[in-house]
């Protein structure tokens, strides 16, 4: 699946990243790729991700409109610590965090649109899945929607769209005629035009969503079933997930309106390239994308005739330019007659799109319950200002800061600050009362602790490079003084939105010396003081 998906949209992309590992029999089908193709590891993907970053960047430097696809075929399973769901890589899992954190929220294009059609097995048709003591899969496949669509995800990313495959209270499938997932062979079906409803060549979420239910709504065995979800990004629910234009296809097969019935495409390796059942109530236009392959062409069946398209010619092939023979006889398998008879039964027409949205409007919107993605790490500009009390002597104090935070709502966390502040205390060793400005800077952490409803509290600790003016009771600068600033604390708070408002109190101690003359002699002057501060603490994420 990785393969053709490769195949469909490379090359129409400034830049695309194969990451697999063919088997013998794959070698076989694409020897083009290869060479191209890298290991599915931690490793590359992070690269991979960062190579279209900087290709997307380059691209927005320019002024163009940027897209970025990300397709995940595999296998998924529920990890047993957490309930989170993770997908395996050659060394390590893909978590769920991390599809968030990597694909779903960087937002580098101006829209990424993410695919996800997770398990896997090697079987004519059998589901494809994964299994533990404790979880079925159908767990999974709600474990994986919930994750994405609950707690705000996409609310949060705006520009980010989604399509996971599901199976309802069953299993996504692979089917042997296929070679390929079902979803994910529906799916390209779909994006080489058979989606396209209204004919201006962008292919949009609900497009896509009403064809794979066309797909899928003659097939009797409920556990065969597949139901797509599909939710567009937020910024603009219209947003194309492909413009056909950007395919680049080797040639376009041209079905004229009142066409009516079911079109199987094969390639000449044998792959089955797509299914179209149209209603003929438009034209359609279906990009055959041959890149790179040495005498492609493209065999399609209608009804008991097939016919062939051959790659070289010319562009736009019409379907009555076809040479139309009597189809060759298939054999037939009792465990894949649901699919072969009833997949792609149902033909794909304006009207099913119309009735298919009206249906998914009347339903209202679903809500899935699951953990939000407060976990997440995230950087925070922070303003503070504290005021504190000396605990050893005489003297009070306050401050002024900025702070960048990074880490989760919850869980650890690190920040790095910069602080002025003005105070008096009495210094030892002569126990003078003296006037201090400071400039201190440093960092720290803590720990936060979720207790629901946005609030969480915890400890807190810093250490800061201090540099301190002293002046004395006339306002004069006596000396400047270096050292250091530590404090520690608890803290609670509570987040509104991407907004955190919070308190913090405890000790700070300050450790100063200074290089002191008196006559013919130099000598260090060391005194310390401590405080007890309250701090007041407003944070903006992103």
């Amino acid at each position: 699946d990785g393969a053709r998906y490769y195949e469909m949209l490379a090359p129409g992309a400034r830049r695309a990243v194969l990451l697999t590992t063919f088997d013998d029999d794959s070698q076989q089908l694409y020897p083009s790729l290869i060479e191209v193709a890298r290991p599915p590891t931690r490793v590359n993907l992070v690269s991979a991700l960062e190579e279209l970053r900087g290709q997307i960047e380059l691209s927005r430097k320019k002024g163009r409109t940027t897209t970025m696809h990300v397709v995940f075929t595999g296998h998924g399973e529920l990890s047993g610590g957490d309930g989170g769901a993770r997908f395996s890589l050659l060394d390590e899992p893909w978590t769920r965090d991390d599809m968030v954190e990597r694909v779903i929220a960087p937002q580098w294009a101006d829209f990424t649109h993410l695919v996800v059609d997770a398990c896997n097995a090697y079987f004519l048709v059998q589901g494809r899945g994964w299994k533990n003591d404790e979880v079925e899969d159908p767990e999974y496949d709600r474990a994986v929607q919930s994750y994405l669509t609950a707690g705000n995800v996409l609310h949060r990313y705006p520009r980010t769209g989604i399509l996971l495959s599901t199976a309802g209270a069953q299993e996504v499938h692979e089917w042997g005629a296929y070679r390929s997932g079902v979803f994910s062979h529906q799916l390209r079906s779909a994006l080489v035009g058979a989606a396209d409803v209204d004919g201006d060549g962008l292919l949009r979420y609900d497009e896509i969503e009403a064809y794979v239910a066309a797909a899928n709504a003659a097939v009797r065995n409920p556990k065969a079933r597949i139901s797509v979800t599909a939710q567009a990004p937020r910024q603009d629910r219209g947003a194309p997930f492909l413009r056909l234009g950007s395919l680049e296809p080797s040639a376009r097969l041209l079905i004229p309106e009142g066409k009516r019935g079911r079109f199987v495409i094969e390639d000449e390796r044998g792959l089955r390239y797509a299914d179209v059942t149209t209603g003929g109530d438009r034209d359609l236009v279906l990009a055959l994308m041959a890149t790179g392959r040495a005498g492609a062409r493209f065999h399609v069946q209608y009804a008991d005739q097939e016919a062939t398209v051959e790659i070289g010619g010319e562009t736009d092939v019409p379907l009555g330019a076809l040479a139309w023979t009597d189809a060759r006889a298939q054999a037939r398998s009792a465990v894949s007659e649901d699919f072969r008879a009833n997949l792609f039964a149902v033909p794909f027409s304006a009207d099913f799109h119309r009735g298919y949205t009206a249906s998914l409007r009347s339903q209202g919107p679903v809500v899935i319950e699951g953990p939000g993605p407060n976990d997440l790490a995230r950087w925070g500009i922070e303003v503070t200002g504290g005021a504190g009390q000396s605990i050893v002597g005489e003297g009070f104090g306050s401050s002024a800061g900025l702070g960048l935070r990074y880490g989760g709502r919850g869980g650890w966390f690190g920040r790095l600050t910069l602080e002025l502040g003005v105070s008096s205390a009495t210094l030892s060793p002569d126990a003078r009362s003296e006037g201090l400005r400071h400039f201190a800077w440093g960092g720290g952490g803590g720990y936060a602790l979720e207790l629901g409803g946005g609030v969480v509290v915890g400890p807190e600790l810093s250490v800061q490079h201090l540099i301190a003016v002293e002046s004395g009771d006339d306002g004069r600068a006596r000396a400047d003084r270096t050292g250091l600033r530590g404090t520690a604390g608890l803290f609670g708070g509570v987040h509104l939105g991407d907004w955190y408002v919070g308190l913090g109190a405890g000790p700070a101690v300050n450790i100063l010396s200074v290089l002191e003359r008196d006559g013919d002699f130099t000598y260090l002057d060391d005194t310390s003081f401590l405080q007890f501060e309250g701090r007041l603490l407003l944070r903006r994420d992103f």
